[in-house]
């Protein structure tokens, strides 16, 4: 099902998505601007996740609206840490991952897949059952 999709984002003045049908740029007074970005999306039936990168950091998420004929929001967030490894592994708590292990001497390397447990003060994994 192809809807078109309406999102109105109140920002601070900023680089947009180029990846757009319409793009509304209103500028307010204190660095705001008024954006409403509209695209066309394939939608499958049944629940989607939408994920709309390159938008400013300085969004104010509160201000944020999806209108769309017969859609509804479940969950809407706004996810705007900076990516270190620091983040990557506090994301994957309970999740699994492949862990790469390489012999200095020959380098063979050994693949495992462990579960990340914790990150606080250090990584903690299960691997197998150990």
């Amino acid at each position: 099902m192809r809807l078109p999709i309406v999102a109105v984002l109140l920002v601070s003045t900023a680089a947009f998505a180029q990846d757009n049908q319409r793009l509304t740029l209103t500028i307010y007074n204190s660095d705001l601007a008024l954006v409403e970005d509209v695209r066309s999306l394939d939608l499958a039936a049944g629940r989607s996740r939408l994920e709309f990168k390159d938008v400013s950091a300085m969004i104010r998420p509160e201000t944020v609206t999806l209108n769309a004929s017969g859609v509804g929001i479940v969950e809407q967030n706004f996810d705007f840490d900076l990516l270190t490894p620091e983040k990557m592994m506090e994301k994957a708590v309970g999740q699994q991952v492949r862990i790469v292990r390489t012999n200095p001497g020959n380098g063979e390397e050994v693949t495992e897949t462990a579960t990340v447990l914790s990150v606080n003060n250090g990584v903690v994994l299960k691997i197998g059952d150990r």
